[in-house]
């Protein structure tokens, strides 16, 4: 396609995005694109990534499906630790980053609006593409560094250059109001206008399967990439204490990360014994699967964005136990499980007894069909879809 006959389009920009290594990562922007293209809008992501295994030189990925352009870089990592090496990859990343955009108009023609998935640092581009072409630009923020409990917007670089993205966005998307909030009051950043706007499920996967509500192998389920605010080790040691008063349910975990080892290794007699079983990393139809045959999912998290896999559960029926933290208590009401406080371990155990003995039980065809009508990738496309015509719409 050559820009001359060229569709208008909207152009994606992120910080994350799924690569050869890592199919989850930011696959919660790769689902916003994908959503927004089914609804008839050509969309087009440039990504650029030096986080992959082997990738000894530049190499480039295009890929379409429907509406749906990727266009992907992948380029070999500056590991020197030093200052400079940290100068050297912020000017890689931006010269890669800057040649793709520039490849993607030479294909694509300019776009009529560009979306940012996290400020820092894709809304340096976005700011250049402002400035230089005079295309205007939003914002969809994920990224719990705003919070308290994760800590990591400091420094007045950063700072500054974040302050100036957020001034220069026509809008200012977040996935829920508990992130706006502390964008705003915590932090004096600026929003012309604001939306909230979910993260997204692919239905087709994640869907309802009636067949499996009396499946005897009873088990709750957990998955995370096992970093320490998913206090994993926290979460089994109260099965633990349950397994050691007789809780015949067990407890499957998937996923990896860094605290998978310390729990396979203090909770080894558990793994021997069947009640505790490591699945590792999954596709999304067998995380799906696993999610139809449960109990519960159980979340104990310290913080949290928007939690896709609880969006995930949910729209196989499946009720969650989770933590009151981030946009969890905005969504989880008491039809679709139970809310706990932060770090409540007694709390999680009582609810682990209660389920195990069907003292609490939850009518899951309602929760997915609470869960579709909101997450579903149709219902969060149309959703974008609105929210790009009142961004577009003129304004006094």
């Amino acid at each position: 396609m050559s820009a001359a006959n060229s569709s208008s389009y909207v152009l994606f920009l992120s910080a994350w995005y799924p690569h050869p290594d890592d199919f989850t990562f930011g696959i919660f922007v790769q689902r916003h694109a994908r959503d927004l293209s089914r609804q008839g809008k050509k969309v087009v992501v440039a990504w650029v990534f030096n986080g992959v295994e082997g990738v000894n030189k530049t190499q480039y990925q295009v890929r379409q499906e429907g509406l749906l352009h990727e266009h992907l870089v992948f380029y070999p990592k500056n590991s020197q630790p030093s200052l400079l090496g940290q100068a050297l990859r912020t000017f890689d990343y931006l010269h890669h980053y800057s040649s793709l955009i520039q490849q993607v108009i030479q294909v694509h023609g300019k776009p009529e609006h560009v979306m940012v998935n996290v400020a820092m640092r894709a809304g340096l581009l976005a700011l250049w593409l402002k400035y230089t072409r005079g295309i205007p630009f939003s914002l969809i923020e994920h990224w719990s560094g705003y919070l308290p409990e994760d800590g990591r917007y400091q420094g007045k670089w950063m700072k500054k250059a974040t302050e100036r993205i957020f001034r220069e966005a026509e809008s200012v998307i977040t996935i829920s109001q508990q992130m706006r909030d502390n964008m705003v009051n915590r932090h004096g950043l600026e929003m012309k206008r604001h939306f909230i706007l979910p993260n997204s499920v692919d239905d087709t996967i994640f869907s309802y399967k009636p067949e499996y509500q009396n499946y005897s192998d009873l088990y709750f389920y957990h998955i995370s990439n096992f970093v320490r605010e998913k206090q994993v080790p926290e979460l089994v040691a109260v099965f633990e204490q349950c397994w050691s008063e007789g809780l015949a349910h067990r407890l499957i975990l998937s996923g990896d990360g860094p605290e998978a080892e310390l729990v396979r290794k203090k909770f080894a007699h558990r793994i021997e014994s069947g009640q505790l079983v490591f699945t590792g990393r999954l596709t999304p139809e067998q995380v799906a699967e696993y999610m139809q045959k449960a109990v519960a999912l159980v979340l104990f998290s310290l913080f949290e964005g928007l939690p896709c896999v609880m969006l995930e559960a949910w729209c196989t029926g499946l009720p969650v136990i989770a933590t009151a933290v981030g946009g969890i208590p905005e969504v989880l009401s008491p039809e679709l499980g139970v809310l706990l406080s932060s770090g409540d371990a007694q709390g999680l155990y009582e609810v682990i007894q209660k389920i195990s003995k069907q003292a609490i039980s939850f009518n899951r065809l309602l929760i997915h069909e609470l869960a579709v009508g909101q997450y579903a990738s149709s219902a969060v496309g149309q959703q974008l879809v609105r929210i790009l015509e009142s961004i577009n719409a003129p304004h006094p």
